[in-house]
């Protein structure tokens, strides 16, 4: 009778893994951008989507940065990066 309950026990053990990972194949897939530096971009493109001049961005991310938080991981997009980029979705960012 004990070997029942053991297997009985090992048996809901696997059913539940089972059933975690079945959720967790449900999740939708996070998706990490790779992100470039938008300063790489035409002129006349960068203007089209962020409505500066390239200048006038450095300019202004330079008046901003020591209002910013400095990232602290190594992996961190720089403040250079991330101001401008915040204003645009991933796929525009194309060559």
């Amino acid at each position: 009778m004990a070997q029942w309950e053991g297997r009985a026990a090992i048996y809901d053990v696997v059913v539940d893994n089972l059933q975690a990972a079945e959720e967790e194949a449900q999740q939708p897939a996070r998706r990490f951008y790779k992100h470039e530096d938008p300063f790489l971009l035409e002129e006349q493109k960068f203007k089209k989507m962020f409505r500066l001049s390239k200048q006038l961005a450095r300019d202004l991310i330079g008046m901003l940065t020591d209002y910013l938080r400095q990232p602290t991981r190594a992996s961190a997009i720089s403040v250079e990066l991330k101001l401008p980029s915040d204003s645009m979705p991933p796929e525009a960012i194309k060559k």
